[in-house]
């Protein structure tokens, strides 16, 4: 057999195969022509998997047979049986099960060895066989699909201290993430976050969890385990748990423009980053926080987390840290530039030192080795810095340094992008976007998933960093973002198909001859349909 599935007939006597087949194991539609059918029995790998007890149940007697205790799936087919266990050979002790589908069984992927074994069984009703290892052997060898084992493929199973745990509770329990929950919450305690106290009369906590993240080099490879405990900042009111809350963060333009300069003067261009960075921002408001799940005092249960400092997920944590940020800065004779505040400049007849702050990473460069080794002591005096030296890999830019410059790319971000969009494997374009498209509001059906639509046009629109190609062809169907329709679903695909084939492109700044600004415009107000 060539295909790997089930044929299938239709009530219409249509021929199909599919591998999606869900077995009614309670109505069959050809009881009047055929005097049995088959059921199969899937033997799947029990490691990893409840025990068969905790799903089989035994068959009620008439007596006990009140419908009280539901199926083990809830499911509404799978009713008790009264009558008599079977004598069939093929058959062991009949047993209530639910219909099978899809969704009880576990990703085809985990299973390496499937023996499926053919029973008749009466056509009322369902039953499961206690197998017998000689006939399900040579039920296997000798059924005509063609199966995974026979052709020969085994995929490995997933190694989970690799994965991401979908709860708290299942990460406390692997030491990899214990370990770096219990490094986090002793951070915290040691930066004094908190206190516990008594919940004061009409107030209400806001709840928290733990965010686990694997984070990995430029080059894909494992980095370290991350754990970080987040408030649930939609618990918050405003003006009562937060007023103020933006935070600056860099331009990508003042990044090309800085770094140009550095590459011209042959500075170097160092990196920084700073340890639990927002835990650093002082709170102006009085906020009430739920123990932190795993870690709930034995001694006061029921105190909930006095905030003292600001923590991740805030709505004004950012706020608060790039306040105290600039704060030490300045003390220390930094300024802020006018044309972006997160360019911080010390300048005078003998040095000139910049500093590019984005949240947490911060980039130094400056044409004194020694005053920027300055700046940098005396920022870890004021905060837990990680000096990771020369540059290479910054906000998901890895950065290679060439013979005229530095070569800026994001192909691994422009991947995990192309993951997201399941577009990793597709045909390519030439070209962003095809020349002379007009868009408009109108002319297509909307489209259903917008979440996704915005989500992937948010990251693109951080993709012309180091791919200004794309700025025309992104910042086009952006203005569509509060009411996407197909239409704009299908450019945006259009400019995916276009970076799958050019993941190797990037940005090389190169020295500057002259730094006079050079600037042009042009404005097509006639291909605006809407307006």
């Amino acid at each position: 057999m060539s295909h790997k599935g089930y044929k299938c007939m239709s009530k219409d006597k249509r021929v199909y195969i599919s591998r999606d087949v869900i077995f009614n194991e309670h109505c069959f539609p050809y009881t009047k022509s055929q005097k049995h059918t088959t059921t199969p029995n899937i033997h799947v790998p029990t490691s990893g998997l409840p025990p068969v007890s905790s799903l089989l149940q035994p068959t009620a007697s008439p007596s006990s047979n009140t419908g009280d205790s539901p199926s083990p799936f809830n499911h509404p087919a799978a009713v008790s049986d009264s009558r008599p266990a079977a004598t069939n050979p093929h058959i062991g002790h009949l047993v209530d099960v639910p219909i099978l589908t899809t969704t009880n069984l576990p990703p085809l992927d985990t299973i390496t060895n499937v023996n499926v074994t053919i029973a008749p069984v009466p056509t009322d009703i369902a039953t499961v066989g206690t197998p017998n290892p000689t006939q399900s052997a040579t039920a296997a060898s000798t059924h005509p699909m063609v199966t995974r084992l026979k052709a020969g493929i085994r995929k490995p199973k997933a190694l989970l201290a690799h994965c991401e745990p979908r709860s708290n509770k299942a990460a406390l329990q692997m030491p990899q993430w214990n370990g770096a929950i219990t490094h986090e919450f002793k951070a915290l305690i040691r930066n004094n976050t908190w206190i516990l106290v008594r919940l004061p009369p009409n107030r209400k906590p806001i709840g928290c969890k733990w965010i686990l993240r694997i984070k990995h080099n430029a080059d894909g490879s494992l980095d370290k385990f991350k754990a970080r405990l987040v408030a649930k900042d939609f618990h918050q009111q405003a003006e009562f748990d937060f007023e103020e809350t933006f935070s600056p963060v860099v331009k990508p333009i003042t990044i090309r423009v800085v770094l140009t300069i550095a590459i011209t003067k042959g500075w170097s261009i160092r990196q920084l980053d700073v340890n639990n960075a927002f835990l650093n921002g002082d709170l102006q408001e009085e906020i009430y926080m739920q123990q932190p799940p795993g870690f709930v005092s034995q001694e006061h249960p029921d105190y909930v987390c006095k905030l003292n400092k600001a923590i991740y997920g805030l709505k004004q944590a950012p706020r608060a840290w790039f306040e105290k940020l600039s704060t030490a800065l300045i003390s220390m004779g930094f300024h802020s530039s006018q044309a972006d505040n997160s360019l911080f400049i010390q300048a005078n007849n003998m040095t000139c030192i910049y500093i590019l702050i984005y949240v947490d990473d911060i980039l130094i460069m400056g044409n004194n080795d020694e005053a920027v080794n300055k700046a940098i002591t005396g920022l870890s005096t004021k905060f837990a810095l990680k000096d990771l030296g020369i540059l290479n890999y910054f906000l998901g830019i890895q950065v290679t340094k060439t013979d005229h410059g530095l070569l800026l790319s994001q192909t691994k971000y422009l991947q995990d992008l192309l993951s997201k969009g399941d577009m990793q494997n597709v045909n390519t374009q030439n070209t962003p976007m095809n020349s002379g498209l007009k868009l408009s509001n109108y002319g297509s059906e909307p489209m259903e998933d917008v979440t996704l639509y915005r989500s992937i046009f948010g990251a693109l629109q951080y993709a012309t960093i180091t791919r200004p190609e794309l700025t025309f062809s992104v910042n086009k169907v952006c203005q569509f973002m509060h009411a996407p329709l197909q239409q704009h679903w299908m450019v945006m695909k259009h400019i995916l198909r276009y970076i799958a084939g050019t993941l190797d492109y990037g940005l090389h700044l190169k020295t500057a001859t002259d730094f006079s600004i050079e600037a042009f415009c042009d404005a097509d107000w006639a291909a605006d349909l809407d307006h």
